[in-house]
């Protein structure tokens, strides 16, 4: 057997570890939409490109390490594979993002803004997000309500006033509960995306129109209808700019990381990396462990020694010789 260091072949595969983690994470910049909606597919080939070189690498450090491998032993091997790996990476990404690319870090961070918001939109309104847009609606209802009301060439009335602010309240009062109902039922159907983040600011004021078509139909005869209309409109217009998406990707989008240094981002990735290894490691390092003490544990049969040829021979001479006398 060709005897090796063991802390040799530790520093090969710790280099071709390093050389994995150089290409993966090549192969991550080029293909940029890895950074959310392909998470998890990125992660499991990490995890399947760690498994491989882990266990290559523990298993040539086992044939060439002169005493029994414990599992303390194949854990130090991992160990040492992943930490020259990371290394490498850590250099890797500090020439990556200092010289060749100075820009890579902003533009990883412009491009995770970019599929987080996608993921954002593909995302379904809550509770709390549907109350605080009835909310807002009836705050912009107000605002509306003060400008028709001065706009008009002739001073409105209080008594007007009042019944349009009834008219208002009735109509925001059916719209809510109209609007509520229907959020309540979307389980129920098997395709609705109509209430996804990007599609419910146009569900909302489609809903609002209806419900003042049909208030406008019942209050025809009605002389505050007219001022409810103008408002309702006013308020609609005014909500075209309104979105949930928005307000859930600024209230989110602080939780996505933005690095400027190089340096900083190299040493939190490697370092990440580095952890992320060892946990394989130690699955690597307890098969290795296991599979010695099967080998160890396999019962040996034993064989009845043969007789000797010469002892055969004696043996007949005997009998022979007793059959003389």
């Amino acid at each position: 057997m060709n005897q090796k260091s063991p802390w040799y072949i530790c520093l090969k595969w710790g280099l071709i570890f390093g050389a994995v983690a150089v290409i993966f994470e090549v192969v991550r910049m080029v293909a940029r939409n890895l950074e959310f909606s392909n998470q998890a597919a990125g992660s499991l080939a990490l995890i399947i490109l760690y498994v491989l070189v882990l266990y290559a690498g523990v298993k040539e450090f086992k044939e060439h390490y002169p005493q029994r491998l414990s599992f303390a032993k194949a854990f130090l091997s991992c160990i040492l594979i992943s930490a020259v790996g990371c290394v490498i990476l850590f250099g890797f990404e500090v020439l990556q993002y200092s010289k060749i690319d100075p820009d890579g870090l902003e533009k990883r961070y412009e491009t995770s803004l970019t599929n987080y918001r996608r993921v954002v939109e593909k995302d379904t309104v809550s509770t709390a997000e549907l109350n605080l847009y009835l909310d807002t609606l009836s705050s912009i209802v107000g605002i509306s309500q003060d400008q028709v009301m001065d706009a008009q060439d002739t001073v409105v009335d209080d008594g007007m006033k009042v019944e349009v602010k009834k008219g208002l309240d009735l109509l925001q009062k059916y719209y809510r509960a109209t609007l509520t109902n229907e959020f309540q039922k979307r389980s129920m159907q098997p395709i609705d995306t109509v209430w996804d983040l990007s599609h419910f600011s146009m569900k909302a004021r489609r809903t609002l129109m209806q419900t003042l078509e049909l208030y406008v139909n019942q209050n025809d005869k009605a002389p505050s209808t007219l001022y409810v209309q103008q408002i309702v409109q006013r308020a609609e217009n005014l909500l075209r700019d309104y979105s949930v998406a928005d307000i859930r990707f600024e209230k989110k989008k602080a939780d996505i990381p933005h690095y400027t240094s190089p340096v900083t981002y190299a040493a939190i990735n490697s370092f990440f990396s580095w952890i992320y290894a060892l946990l394989v490691g130690i699955f690597v390092s307890v098969y290795h462990y296991r599979s010695k003490n099967a080998i160890d544990e396999v019962p040996v049969e034993e064989t009845e020694e043969e007789p000797d040829e010469t002892e055969i021979l004696s043996e007949e001479e005997t009998d022979n010789q007793e059959e003389n006398v």
